[in-house]
């Protein structure tokens, strides 16, 4: 974020909100703007203290389900900044030389006015530039209706008219009680409204909106109580009292919640590895199918050496014929070689038998690859029915979600990471059940 020199408090107060709440906030507005399948993301604290005196907002390791990874370089600007494409090129070559990843910047804009600076080079310029999302731009509604702090904050900053801000300020406030889980966190969230209205010039009036609010505020150690703020104190215990009720009430819901997310998480990793494990099961049976094949193949090898040998003999002994005609008349001669023949062909006999164990070698086990063929399609039919009885979990886990009634059916399907119109089928036949 650019810090001139007078300036320099103030950037880093919003750079110290930001960061807390990037990866919470940005991270699933830039996977929603930029059209990005994030799979997992690592967090990178890292400063540049080389020649360049430079310090980048934020960095994250990505991968994509697409297996895609780059290094995503995320920087907050409330000013427009004619230096800042240069800027940009300065951090994209000692990002990309430290980790050698393709690096993907991002600009989050947070100033009033449109737009003006550059966010990319020309071709002689070599560096691709960055992208820009312009929290003025984003739709106040949407942001008013989440279920985050972080992102209602946001509604501050977005697109409406000026004579909206005081309307725009209750409801954020309103919004920010109904999901900020206790008064501690309240509080913190309320900080940083009131820093993040200096950015719109409506301090004084989230000020006002403040103190007109049924809200836990611990208005002594902040310095707007110097500013004459008056407390109504009894009125507050008993307003604060019905907002700690209210908040034990919503703490307990979204344990709850909280449970059946971890249990359903669980459920798929466990999935997960019992697929993984059919895949490596699958795996070594291809191999020693493979390795079944090869001995086949040696046999085959082997007895085709048989065969040659088997007509090697077979000649050797048509010569032994024409050699016991030709010493007819040495009948002592021709006695010994008959013998010799016969060793010979004793000799071919063994090799014949040997072959015909090797073949029945070679049945059993073809015998073995076919029993564990069979056992793996067991197997399979063991994993479809533990797949069945997962689906009925998954069910019950939404059948509850929907019983309590704490979340939309786009959030469930989120969660459960199931298709919308499949939350809203079990939907209905609850319904009809009931």
């Amino acid at each position: 974020m650019a810090k001139s020199k007078n300036k320099q408090k103030g950037g880093n107060v919003y750079d110290r909100i930001f960061k807390e709440n990037a990866e919470y906030l940005f991270i699933p507005l830039i996977q929603k703007e930029l059209k990005i399948d994030i799979k997992a993301y690592e967090a990178i604290p890292d400063r540049f203290t080389r020649t360049l005196e430079r310090e980048t907002d934020f960095l994250y390791r990505v991968l994509t389900l697409s297996e895609e990874k780059f290094i995503l370089h995320l920087e907050f600007q409330t000013q427009d900044d004619s230096e800042m494409l240069f800027r940009m090129e300065e951090y994209h070559a000692l990002i990309h030389r430290k980790y050698r990843l393709p690096v993907k910047h991002v600009v989050v804009y947070l100033g009033a006015k449109k737009v003006q600076m550059r966010s990319k080079l020309k071709k002689e310029e070599i560096f691709y530039g960055f992208e820009i999302i312009s929290l003025h731009h984003l739709n106040t509604n949407e942001l008013l209706s989440a279920q985050m702090p972080e992102v209602i904050l946001l509604a501050l900053l977005s697109d409406y008219e000026k004579e909206q801000a005081e309307i725009v300020l209750r409801n954020i406030l309103h919004a920010l009680k109904r999901v900020a889980g206790t008064p501690d966190r309240l509080e913190k969230y309320i900080q940083q409204l009131i820093i993040l209205s200096r950015l719109r010039n409506l301090e004084q009036k989230t000020i006002k909106a403040i103190e007109n609010m049924v809200i836990e505020y611990n208005i002594e150690e902040d310095y707007l109580y110097k500013m004459g703020m008056k407390k109504g104190a009894e009125r507050e215990r008993a307003r604060t009292a019905q907002m700690k009720q209210e908040l034990l009430l919503l703490a307990e819901a979204k344990a709850i919640l909280e449970e059946e997310r971890i249990r359903a998480k669980e459920e798929k990793e466990r999935i997960a590895k019992e697929k993984a494990v059919a895949e490596q099961e699958k795996e070594r049976i291809a191999k020693e199918k493979a390795v079944a094949e090869q001995e086949k193949e040696r046999i085959a090898k082997e007895k085709a050496v048989a065969e040659q040998e088997k007509e090697r003999i077979a000649k050797e002994k048509a010569v032994a014929e024409q050699e016991k005609e030709r010493i007819a008349k040495e009948k002592a001669v021709a006695e010994q070689e008959k013998e010799r023949i016969a060793k010979e062909k004793a000799v071919a006999e063994e090799g014949k038998l040997r072959v015909e164990q090797e073949k029945e070698q070679l049945s059993k086990e073809k015998v073995i690859v076919e029993q564990e063929k069979e056992q793996l399609s067991k197997e399979k039919v063991i994993a479809e029915q533990e797949k069945e009885q997962i689906k009925q979990k998954q069910t019950a886990t939404i059948m509850s979600l929907l019983r309590l009634n704490l979340m939309s059916d786009e959030q469930i399907a989120e969660i459960v990471q199931e298709p919308l119109s499949y939350i809203r089928q079990i939907k209905a036949k609850m319904r009809k059940n009931d």
